[in-house]
């Protein structure tokens, strides 16, 4: 199964998430930073559900009528019980009405959570198609390390970008592309020598008009 990363706009999307353990807990605390509308069933919820800003309904799920009325609003379903039946019988159903699902216990899923890394205004995901979700946090931690010398300018290359006018699409890609790959730069960058850094971008934009 292929995947295309995408990054949607969660705000108020109607979720549902069945299960109430920890693996449920992990999946809602990634979820919430995007401000979903959460809805949890399950028969049982953690202790740390108590905590959470989510409608809860505890119920058990035997049959597709118990759920229906809650997983056919959603657009995306997170099935995360520790029964191999209700999460077969929860996976059939999205599938049956054609409902985005992540199944915690099998990487064969429509949807899939990579291992996120955010700073500041950047994210980062990283993903192994759920096969070794070990491994992409790995990966994830790796990348951190790196992209902390790059962070800082980002404020700097958004008021250069903001700066150029609206109609100079391809010009304003080919400056891009040399600026980020100037050794110089970048070096100017790391010593916080963001004055001299801005003058050496306006300088490097006039000299290809």
């Amino acid at each position: 199964m292929s995947y295309l990363p995408l990054m949607l706009n969660m705000d108020r999307m109607p979720v549902t998430v069945v299960g109430g353990g920890s693996i449920a807990l992990k999946k809602i605390n990634i979820l919430m930073e995007y401000k979903p509308s959460i809805t949890v069933i399950s028969e049982t919820f953690d202790e740390e559900f108590k905590k959470l800003n989510v409608k809860k309904i505890a119920m058990q799920i035997n049959r597709e009528t118990d759920m229906a009325p809650f997983i056919s609003r959603s657009k995306l379903v997170v099935i995360a019980t520790n029964s191999n039946e209700i999460n077969d019988l929860v996976e059939n159903y999205c599938k049956k009405i054609d409902v985005l699902y992540n199944r915690v216990d099998r990487k064969e899923s429509t949807v899939i959570f990579p291992a996120l890394l955010k700073m500041d205004s950047i994210t980062v995901a990283v993903s192994t198609s759920g096969s070794l979700p070990g491994f992409s946090k790995f990966l994830r931690d790796q990348i951190k390390t790196s992209l902390k010398d790059y962070i800082s300018a980002f404020d700097l290359l958004k008021k250069i970008r903001d700066g150029m006018p609206a109609d100079s699409y391809s010009k304003r890609y080919s400056f891009f592309e040399k600026l980020l790959s100037n050794s110089d730069f970048w070096l100017l960058v790391k010593n916080e020598n963001f004055e001299k850094a801005e003058d050496f971008a306006k300088e490097l934009w006039e000299a290809m008009k």
